[in-house]
């Protein structure tokens, strides 16, 4: 979407995470998601629950269902996360994944290796 100059309500870019709420939102094929989130008293946005209630709406879906199940099989195959250090590293936010975006991470060095390695 950033590619091609979509902008967000507010004219930024739009984030990984918020790309990924769109793709996963089934309010796009007429359903209607409650019980999103656990305890939300307590943990606010924290607490997922892995189990929402999922129920068809009265609005009309403006994705086939066909395409929503694709993507949804593509995310569940990509659906990883790089290691991240607990250190930080000063090239971090230079030098990103092109597949994934995250920020490189030094992991580690020995007088045998020779290389830096990072993810």
């Amino acid at each position: 979407m950033n590619k091609r100059n979509y902008k967000t309500k507010k004219n930024k870019d739009f984030s990984i995470a918020t790309v990924k709420g769109i793709l996963e939102n089934p309010v796009y094929i007429g359903k209607i998601r409650f019980n999103q989130h656990e305890n939300w008293s307590e943990k606010r946005r924290k607490g997922k629950n892995k189990t929402p209630l999922i129920k068809d709406g009265i609005h009309t879906p403006i994705i086939e269902i066909e395409l929503w199940n694709q993507v949804q099989q593509k995310l569940q195959t990509r659906s990883f996360r790089p290691a991240q250090s607990t250190k930080p590293y000063f090239l971090g936010r230079l030098l990103r994944c092109p597949e994934c975006g995250y920020g490189m991470t030094w992991i580690g060095y020995t007088k045998l290796d020779r290389f830096v390695k990072v993810i």
